[in-house]
This record gives C-alpha cells, sequence and structure tokens, in this order.
C-alpha cells in the first residue's frame, strides 16, 4: 500500500501546478488557494487512502517498529499538500506506536507539531484545546518537555498578538528537529491582522524552501 502510494505521488503534479490549473478551470473560478483545490482532488484522496490504509494496518496489527517510513511520508504528503487536519489526525495515530514503542520523546514532538499545524490553521481554540490535553495525558512528564514550553510560547503570542515575540520562537532550534514540512510550516506561522515580526527567514525563504523541499522528497520516500 506504501509503495502504490508512492508511486502514485511520483506522478502527481505539485501543490501549486494543482491550483494553477485548478484556478484556470472553467467549472472552479471560485477556487483561489492552494489549499482549497488540493483538498478535493481526486488522485490526492486516493493516495491519502492508500497511506492511511496502510497506517491502520500497522496499528492495528501491533507491528509499530515497522511504521516509521509510512507514517513520515504520510505527513509529509499531508502537509505539503495542505491537507492539514488530516494530518493532525495522522499524528495522533502515529502517537499509539510510539507509546507503544516507548518513545515519549517522539510523543513531544508529535505533541507541538499539532498545535503548530492548527496555529497554521488559525485555529487557536483547537491548537490551546489540543495542548491542555497533552498535558492532561501526560502531566507528570510533558509539561517539563522543551517541545510543551516552546507550545505554551507560540500560545502566548496568538492570544496576546505578539508577533515578535513569535519571529524570534519560529527561530528556536528545536523546531528543525520537527518533520521537514512541519518545520517549514511553523517557520512561516504568522498572527492574522497583526503587522510586524517579520522573521530572518522571511529575507532567506527563497533559498531555504528550496533546500527544505529535497528533504521533503525525502520524506515522501
Amino acid at each position: 500500500l506504501t509503495q502504490a502510494a508512492k508511486k502514485l505521488l511520483d506522478s502527481t503534479p505539485s501543490p501549486s501546478t494543482i491550483a494553477s490549473s485548478s484556478s484556470n478551470s472553467p467549472s472552479d473560478k471560485s477556487t483561489s488557494s492552494s489549499s482549497s483545490s488540493t483538498s478535493s482532488n481526486p488522485i490526492l484522496d486516493q493516495i491519502s487512502n492508500l497511506f492511511e490504509e496502510a497506517c491502520n494496518i500497522y496499528v492495528d496489527e501491533d507491528r509499530h517498529h515497522m511504521s516509521g517510513n509510512t507514517f513520515r511520508a504520510y505527513i509529509a504528503f499531508l502537509c505539503k499538500y495542505n491537507r492539514l487536519n488530516k494530518a493532525v489526525e495522522i499524528l495522533q495515530l502515529q502517537n499509539l506506536a510510539f507509546i507503544s514503542l516507548k518513545q515519549p520523546h517522539n510523543i513531544w514532538k508529535n505533541n507541538l507539531s499539532i498545535v503548530i499545524l492548527y496555529l497554521y490553521l488559525d485555529d487557536y481554540t483547537a491548537a490551546e484545546n489540543a495542548h491542555q490535553t497533552h498535558m492532561d495525558e501526560h502531566n507528570e512528564e510533558y509539561p517539563l518537555t522543551p517541545e510543551s514550553n516552546l507550545a505554551l510560547r507560540l500560545l502566548y503570542c496568538f492570544d496576546k498578538r505578539k508577533p515578535d515575540e513569535l519571529a524570534e520562537i519560529v527561530n528556536n532550534n528545536k523546531l528543525k528537529l520537527l518533520q521537514n514540512e512541519i518545520a517549514k510550516k511553523a517557520r512561516t506561522l504568522k498572527i492574522q491582522g497583526v503587522s510586524g515580526g517579520t522573521s530572518e527567514f522571511d529575507d532567506l525563504q527563497g533559498s531555504s524552501d528550496d533546500d527544505n523541499d529535497e528533504d521533503s522528497d525525502e520524506d515522501l520516500r
């Protein structure tokens, strides 16, 4: 299933190409964003279904030690094509594997990733609720981790409308340890309706995103 998904993905256009062709289509004049066009693409739906079925098989059959590459490729695919709510769902599913494998450090990364994706979607309430759930589920360990601290600081910036502080946080080296596509989303976090707080990454975005596209392609293989 994973190989079938990857093979199909190899022949799939990039998100920008899909968005461009969709916006030029007479039947879809209202579509203006890449996230809208990629969220309803039948080929992408097929790829997503194949990946998800593979992930569920690994979890259902307790083959967690074999699931890492499939989860990583699927999450990279979902983030690259802006299917971020599904990415959150799969990160939560992957945490079940990490619990079984006794890998709390990877759970903490996924917890932070979930908060980042919700904030990227400008859904502060969902991000805050997710963080509180993570704190409650692992109340003796997670609150003391750097990932929890970063998630809390990100929430504070969005709640108090602090773009300058946000620009500092997105440069944190800890974010570079997340999956590549999620790290890219983190670097481009913006507080809607607030100017200022330009990250140093904004000036370098062209070159840095090109570099990370190569890393992301590795995740998808």
